[in-house]
């Protein structure tokens, strides 16, 4: 991998200065009461908030692990299961008529806490409102208003910060502005702009950058153990995100690879349908708007490729030294349409891609798409 051993915090990717920034702090006892993480999704404020945990109620003392350690309170803390660690994420409705209100939200919460021991980087899907509310900002004060059972530092991990309903982040607030005794509060959130003023101004920010290709890409090596063209190619659409790179391996972006090409093949000739039939492919089993979106993106990296093979491009993917017999048909793409077609297809593509992003319907999307591609290759 890229980063250095040496960097502390070793299970986070990349975010060197981050990491570099926590280590000092922790060195020179000035931790803040709180902090708010800040950066994309899949960038590593999750995997730095329990690294942080992690080390501050590691028995072994700061720097044995700030490199890393395995004792028992630390692999606990890496599993979501140590009794100093507290998480608030959007969970259902307490349900008041239950013998056990907190039942559903409770189970929800224990597979989330699951999904992360796997990898603090795995794709979490909340259901319900998809919002904290109150009853759970409540039942977290409560527990830690209580005498710790074990010595440490209580850390109280709220993702997503954004989240937090109006009533919520008020009672949130009664923690941050008066913290339990030895209590350090953790906020992640992709951007302050729909974070309350209030909470913000107690907090110390601390920011994330998107990762680098490379860097994902080492870490698909290292980590998934997949091969070397495979990783090259997820690490290329991961849009700097660790989680989505995982995202990617679960939805098989080979299959969509070849997908993209055969989509292109279509509207080139005009087989409506053929066309048909790959858009229906692409809406199956109620497939995401992320997963669309991926979809669009290989679709450009082979007219990318072609555009190399032009000379109009120098960040070609090669995505045809990954599918037999695809090479002779970027040739033939590069020649037939030339760079200024292929630039307007590109074009059209990043269009789509936005109007997934406004919540247009996708099936719509995608025949406008493909008609647009159509006339554009077929002028």
């Amino acid at each position: 991998m890229n980063t250095p051993d040496s960097v502390p915090f070793p299970t986070v990717i990349g975010q060197i200065e981050p990491r570099k920034l926590l280590a000092r702090v922790i060195r020179s006892e000035h931790l803040a009461h709180a902090y708010l993480f800040i950066g994309p999704e899949g960038s590593g404020k999750r995997a730095l908030a329990i690294e942080l945990a992690r080390v501050l109620n590691c028995p072994q003392g700061v720097e044995v692990a700030l490199n890393g350690c395995q004792c028992h309170s630390c692999v606990s803390m890496l599993r979501w299961r140590h009794p100093n660690l507290h998480t608030i994420f959007p969970l259902p409705k307490i349900d008041k008529d239950k013998k056990n209100p907190f039942e559903d939200s409770d189970k929800v919460h224990d597979d989330i806490r699951h999904k992360l021991a796997t990898s603090p980087y795995a794709p979490l899907f909340f259901t319900g409102t998809g919002q904290i509310l109150i009853g759970h900002i409540r039942e977290v004060r409560d527990i830690v208003s209580r005498t710790m059972d074990i010595s440490g530092i209580r850390v109280i991990i709220t993702h997503p910060a954004d989240a937090l309903r109006e009533e919520a982040a008020n009672a949130f607030l009664k923690l941050l502005e008066e913290p339990p005794d030895k209590c350090l509060l953790i906020l992640t959130a992709e951007s302050t702009r729909d974070v309350l003023p209030t909470i913000l101004s107690r907090c110390q920010q601390v920011h994330f950058v998107p990762l680098s290709s490379n860097t994902i890409y080492d870490a698909l090596i290292s980590r998934q153990s997949i091969e070397t063209e495979r990783a090259r190619l997820i690490a290329s659409l991961a849009n700097g995100s660790y989680t989505h790179a995982l995202e990617l391996l679960e939805h098989s972006a080979d299959e969509m690879t070849t997908d993209g090409l055969d989509f292109l093949r279509s509207v080139a000739v005009g087989n409506v349908g053929k066309i048909v039939e790959s858009i229906e492919k692409w809406l199956a089993n109620d497939a995401t708007r992320s997963e669309i979106k991926d979809r669009i993106d290989i679709t450009s990296l082979w007219l990318q490729d072609a555009l190399t093979t032009l000379g109009q491009a120098s960040d070609g993917k090669q995505l045809a030294m990954r599918i037999p017999n695809s090479g002779s048909s970027v040739s033939k793409m590069a020649e037939k349409y030339g760079a200024t077609r292929l630039i307007e297809a590109l074009t059209e593509l990043e269009e789509a891609k936005l109007a997934i992003d406004a919540n247009a319907l996708q099936s719509l999307v995608l025949t406008v798409l493909a008609i647009k591609l159509k006339r554009i290759f077929l002028s």
